[in-house]
């Protein structure tokens, strides 16, 4: 399926089975869908996933290596800020993670790691991590992705690492059932975003 189909209905999935109650839970909910429903293509050279990626790496070690060079020049207590807060050790420990298995996955073939049930228990375990309340919109989302692209003609490594892949075999990727799915899609996400901020 195209990322905009796996977009919306990652959204209404994650809407769908959360249920979050007013604007708060709810953007949380369709923040961390949005980012769960498109992940798993971070493996394609030429999705919007891929690129996005690639620019969050870049801008994450350039922040790094900053605060290292402003920390060794000017001793702004960066480190022993850091260090005297143990409460944001988990929240870090997500963020590196998260980053690293970004860097991991992109460069893995095409519907291999990031189109497995582990991909989906790791990234889930870190968003947890770092904010505990989108760890299962995140789940959601991610795991639509994985249904969706069952359907395609193409094998998934759903099992990985062992060996072999799923695939229904019922539609191409950018056909009939993806531009059905798109609007169906958009209805359910749109209707349940009502009813979740009406909550």
């Amino acid at each position: 399926m195209t990322g905009k189909t796996h977009f919306v209905v990652g959204e209404a999935a994650a809407l769908a089975v959360i249920l979050p109650s007013g604007w708060k839970e709810t953007a949380l909910c369709f923040a961390a869908a949005a980012v769960g429903s498109v992940i798993c293509d971070i493996d394609v050279d030429s999705s919007h996933a891929h690129r996005q990626a690639e620019r969050v790496i870049l801008f994450s070690i350039l922040a790094v290596l900053t605060a290292g060079l402003a920390e060794w020049k000017f001793d702004f207590g960066i480190m022993q800020k850091i260090i005297s807060q143990r409460e944001l050790w988990p929240i870090a420990a997500g963020i590196i993670g998260f980053l690293a298995m970004c860097v991991i996955g992109k460069e893995q073939p095409h519907r291999s790691f990031m189109h497995s049930l582990l991909a989906v228990l790791i990234f889930s375990g870190l968003v947890y991590l770092v904010i505990p309340k989108a760890a299962g919109s995140f789940a959601v989302a991610m795991s639509s992705h994985l249904v969706l692209d069952i359907f395609n003609k193409k094998n998934i490594r759903l099992w990985y690492p062992f060996p072999g892949g799923v695939s229904l075999k019922l539609c191409k990727a950018d056909g009939w059932a993806d531009e059905a799915l798109f609007y169906i899609g958009c209805t359910a996400a749109a209707v349940l975003t009502l009813i979740c901020l009406m909550r």
